[in-house]
């Protein structure tokens, strides 16, 4: 499932009604880097300077969702964009994918047996050995701090 968003942000310059607009692929952003500054993302792609009084004044204006595909449509609210949320649901759903295409692999793609949700033990131990993973990478790369006090 594609998560795409179509962002504008409709404002006021010089006596002219604007509305810059650009549709995110946001499942390429989280690969890449995470979800961008919209208002940035915006600028950037309409061609408005980010250190321009246009770019100051785009900035005051609300943004409006438009077009939206995918479970990003569970995080847009009001009017608003629930970014952290969407980024950590995001993340576990790639997770359950990678999972799922470990299970395949190795049980078998046309066994009827390799869906996940159908071993909750495995589901379970696959899980574990992410965290402990993760966990052992988080150690390693830990700055260890001098023994001298004055450092």
């Amino acid at each position: 499932m594609k998560n795409r968003i179509t962002v504008s942000l409709p404002f006021s310059f010089k006596g002219k009604t604007l509305c810059p607009r650009s549709t995110i692929d946001l499942d390429e952003h989280m690969e890449l880097t995470g979800i961008p500054c919209l208002y940035t993302h915006i600028a950037d792609e309409n061609g408005i300077d980010i250190y321009s009084y246009e770019h100051d004044v785009m900035m005051m204006a609300e943004l409006e969702f438009e077009q939206v595909e995918g479970m990003v449509a569970e995080f847009i609210r009001g009017g608003h964009f629930d970014s952290e949320g969407f980024q950590t649901a995001w993340k576990q759903e790639k997770l359950k994918s990678q999972l799922q295409e470990i299970a395949t692999r190795c049980i078998g793609s046309d066994s009827p047996d390799s869906n996940l949700d159908h071993h909750a033990a495995l589901k379970s131990a696959l899980l574990e050995a992410y965290e402990l993973g993760r966990k052992a990478f988080r150690s390693e790369q830990s700055i260890h701090s001098t023994t001298d006090p004055l450092f």
